[in-house]
């Protein structure tokens, strides 16, 4: 993955040996193919901020990783940050990936421990990634009659209350809350209510 000067990821690429090397490379040169990326590389002195997600991945499974990371962080033509031309995969776009190739990236995603930069990173593209009416609906049809087991409605309560017993988090709240229009105050009681099963 290439990184803009400001951290914000340009582009997602696999490759095999020394190719990761290749875009600065080409883009100094004046030759990359992707004309977007050179003048991002360009623009940034020649050289960017580059790291390896995944390594030792077959082909199919690096193939599927890289759609499916195009596909989370958004391409510009779909108001997301990066500037690859396709949708990935060697522009097999829609590719159906095997069972069990998908189960091991899965498994490999959920065990992985994000820094704070990565954290960060990922919060700055959710923020400004305005999601479709489409995208909404499913979010709510996927949430509607969720029904919490009494083990994790425990497990919610021990979060809750860790935090809460932190001033520190505790004054952020304050301060979050005192900021909120009287409009968003209704709204958001009544999200909570909702959610909770109250009416």
């Amino acid at each position: 993955m290439l990184y803009r000067p400001d951290g914000l990821p340009c582009y997602v690429g696999k490759g095999h040996g020394k190719r990761w090397l290749y875009h600065e490379q080409a883009a100094r040169q004046g030759c990359h193919y992707n004309k977007h990326l050179q003048h991002i590389i360009q623009g940034a002195g020649g050289v960017v901020t580059k790291r390896k997600i995944w390594v030792d991945l077959t082909e199919d499974d690096a193939k599927m990783l890289e759609i499916e990371l195009i596909s989370w962080i958004g391409r510009t033509v779909s108001g997301g940050p990066l500037v690859n031309g396709t949708d990935g995969g060697d522009g097999q776009a829609g590719r159906r990936t095997r069972l069990s190739t998908r189960t091991k990236i899965s498994r490999a995603i959920s065990g992985r421990v994000q820094s704070p930069e990565e954290r960060a990173m990922r919060s700055k593209i959710a923020k400004g990634r305005p999601k479709s009416a489409e995208h909404k609906a499913a979010i709510g049809a996927a949430l509607k009659g969720r029904v919490f087991t009494e083990e994790w409605r425990q497990k919610l309560r021990a979060g809750s209350a860790k935090r809460w017993a932190d001033p520190a988090n505790r004054q952020k709240v304050y301060d979050w809350y005192a900021n909120l229009t009287e409009e968003q105050k209704i709204k958001r009681s009544q999200n909570i209510s909702r959610g909770m099963g109250y009416g």
